[in-house]
């Protein structure tokens, strides 16, 4: 609804889609992604039902990989060198390679805005492992000094999503610190995102001011299906006498 200034002059409001609002969960130590803790599989969402973001996303992760990890073979004369090199690439995430890891960091940095990666500590303190973590499934508190995982921030009973009161005492539970180079001990959680001005708590991603129309371009699509499906018969007939 308009609201008028004088005789002549009208404001006419606009309403357009809102950044979300990351809050604090009560009696909890972690911040909500979003007011009902769903705005990473949201984002999911319109990756996967959206032909012209999916594209984009797949497209940018591919610039991002390129043809994949390689070294100077100038500077990297030696065999041991050479050995270092070689094993940095192919072994260095846990059970998969630098490659393949690469393509996920940089998948969750385009439909997220951010990624992380797990630091598995060794005895020693000396050396590590690297692991990716799956972004959608973490949360952390105000300052990202923790970090949260599960699997399980919802339940689906008949397919429908309710957020899960307890996660807590889901048998996944993971409670990481941050990392510190200067703390080696146990697992810790690399978490990088993409500065957003008044955001810290969680990333916004880049297409945030595209949101509502990748949604219109789902809604067509699915508009277009089901009048597809019903033959192009309307549902409602009104007469008018």
């Amino acid at each position: 609804m308009s609201e008028s200034a004088g005789n002549n002059l009208h404001f006419i409001p606009f309403n357009n889609r809102k950044i979300p609002k990351f809050l604090e969960v009560k009696n909890k130590e972690w911040i909500s992604y979003g007011e009902k803790n769903d705005y990473p599989y949201y984002l999911l969402d319109l990756y996967k039902r959206s032909e012209t973001n999916s594209s984009i996303i797949n497209d940018k992760v591919n610039y991002i990989a390129g043809g994949g990890w390689t070294y100077d073979k100038r500077g990297v004369v030696t065999v041991s060198q050479r050995a270092i090199a070689e094993k940095l690439i192919s072994q260095p995430f846990a059970d998969t390679n630098l490659n393949k890891t690469t393509l996920k960091l940089a998948k969750d940095y385009e439909i997220f805005g951010g990624f992380a990666v797990l630091v598995k500590w060794s005895k020693n303190k000396k050396s590590f492992t690297l692991e990716h973590v799956d972004f959608c499934n973490l949360r952390t508190n105000a300052d990202r000094s923790k970090f949260y995982f599960t699997r399980a921030w919802f339940t689906y009973k008949n397919g429908v999503a309710k957020e899960n009161k307890k996660p807590e005492e889901e048998k996944d539970w993971m409670v990481y610190d941050a990392y510190d180079p200067n703390i080696r001990v146990g697992t810790q959680v690399h978490y990088y995102v993409t500065y957003f001005p008044d955001q810290y708590v969680y990333p916004i991603p880049i297409y945030q001011g595209a949101c509502t129309w990748i949604e219109s371009e789902v809604a067509y699509a699915d508009f277009q299906y089901f009048n597809i499906k019903k033959s192009f018969s309307p549902t409602k007939i009104i007469n008018i006498y």
